[in-house]
């Protein structure tokens, strides 16, 4: 992938594509920036709108060659993470923003929500630079996502068997989180603990059929018989 011609009207650079320029600046004693450099000084911290057909195309190469320049400039990486560049269902967000969609607990704790990457950069080649770039994985799940989960789940009515069945692996991710980090739920989540949210939250999916193993003699109550 060519690197994207740079716009003639920006007379802030040097065209060094002929020779004469080239000498006067060896004899100005200027020193040519890499290309890394000029995306870091003059693309990524002056990007307004990363839905640009040219912000693409640069994005393009970028991910061509992401190995050699983040290795040219060692703020590269840092400039670039935090542009909202990154396609989802609804809107475009920055990398750290996101979750890696690769990861099957983070598909089941985070169904249905708007954080993993969509289109082109969701292929598996372009997640490896979103990893490099800040994208999120199930160690990085905060008290807000949490909430923002079960708020999730509690907005999710009675729907076909196999939205269902997500729907239990989503609770069940959630549960697994909260096992494995309990100290979570003395987070603060808008001005109250995370506890507080989870106990005053209708976010657990009920059984709606009976099981096998039910006992006859009892009345099934959460199904229509």
């Amino acid at each position: 992938v060519p690197f994207p011609p740079i716009p003639k009207e920006d007379h802030r650079l040097v065209d060094l594509s002929d020779e004469s320029s080239r000498r006067l600046t060896n004899l100005l004693g200027i020193v040519p920036m890499s290309v890394s450099e000029y995306l870091v000084d003059y693309v990524f911290s002056q990007t307004n709108d990363p839905k640009s057909e040219r912000f693409q195309a640069v994005l393009e190469y970028v991910f061509q060659n992401f190995q050699m320049l983040r290795n040219d400039a060692p703020n590269f990486i840092e400039s670039l993470k935090h542009i909202p560049f990154v396609k989802t269902v609804t809107s475009q967000k920055t990398p750290t923003d996101l979750f890696d969609p690769d990861n099957q607990f983070l598909s089941e704790f985070f169904f249905d929500q708007d954080v993993f990457p969509v289109g082109k950069l969701a292929e598996p080649e372009h997640l490896l630079v979103l990893r490099k770039l800040g994208m999120k994985d199930q160690y990085k799940i905060t008290a807000e996502d949490v909430k923002g989960s079960i708020a999730s789940l509690s907005l999710s009515v009675e729907t076909n068997k196999h939205q269902r069945a997500k729907l239990y692996d989503k609770a069940t991710a959630v549960m697994t989180h909260l096992n494995r980090n309990p100290s979570q739920l003395e987070d603060s989540v808008n001005g109250k603990t995370l506890e507080y949210w989870v106990m005053n939250t209708a976010w657990i999916p009920a059984v709606t059929e009976k099981p096998a193993s039910f006992p006859q003699s009892l009345k099934w109550c959460a199904g229509d018989e």
